[in-house]
């Protein structure tokens, strides 16, 4: 069924739009978890940094994003007369049908190709720091014994270190 209403037209314009921005987005977190996971193999600090910082920022905007699209998802739900609390883009692409429809599901389609790899990227990147943590884990526990307790320091001065414990301060 192709709906020609314009209104109904420029609200599909404007989800359109906003799913635009959420497929950049998403690209855009799974270029800095790919990133991150550089940066720890390469112990960039600085880079880390700059990053960790970067990714707040995004996930802040994607944040701001999901919101916009799911009211501008509510609102051409509504004007298609679906219930809006379980129409998805699957369904409005199908009501909107013809070329905005297709354009609606291509979309659709590439979100979630992008999740799945935002989502497979952030799994290597805590399977690396876990990884990490057993490396110097392992190296405290060869190099001294467990009967003693070691010292470590951070960027905030002194911490103690039992081999027990299971956690390593990172920092230099």
């Amino acid at each position: 069924m192709s709906l020609s209403l314009p209104e109904v037209r420029a609200r599909t314009a404007r989800l359109l739009e906003a799913l635009d921005g959420e497929i950049v987005l998403l690209a855009r977190r799974q270029e800095q978890m790919a990133a991150l996971s550089e940066a720890i193999v390469q112990r960039d600090e600085g880079r880390l940094e700059a990053l960790l910082a970067e990714v707040a920022g995004t996930l802040s905007a994607q944040a701001e994003a999901d919101e916009r699209v799911r009211a501008l998802q509510a609102e051409l739900a509504r004007r298609l007369g679906c219930p809006p609390e379980t129409a998805r883009l699957g369904l409005l692409a199908e009501r909107v049908g013809g070329r905005e429809g297709s354009e609606m599901q291509s979309r659709r389609d590439r979100i979630v190709e992008l999740a799945d790899g935002l989502r497979r990227q952030h799994l290597r990147t805590s399977v690396l720091l876990t990884e990490c943590a057993r490396v110097n884990r392992r190296m405290l526990e060869t190099l001294c014994p467990a009967a003693r307790g070691v010292s470590t320091y951070d960027s905030g001065g002194r911490e103690h270190w039992r081999p027990e414990t299971g956690r390593v301060s990172a920092e230099r």
